[in-house]
């Protein structure tokens, strides 16, 4: 279970990142993160970017003076 995206739970993201590359394409995936308390944006997308072939767009920012 992912609870988070945090530094402290970075273990277990890279175990869930490894177990999903072992997936054949075949099989089915939930990834139910409704309870996920958020984190470091950067380990979430090491999870999500299993899922897409290429580089997308997800977020945009805009800083303001």
């Amino acid at each position: 279970m992912i609870g988070s995206w945090s530094r402290q739970a970075a273990r277990d993201i890279e175990a869930a990142a490894k177990w999903i590359d072992e997936l054949s394409p075949d099989d089915t995936l939930i990834l139910d993160i409704r309870f996920n308390s958020g984190g470091d944006e950067r380990l979430a997308r090491k999870i999500a970017g299993r899922f897409v072939e290429r580089s997308v767009v997800y977020a945009g920012h805009l800083n303001r003076d």
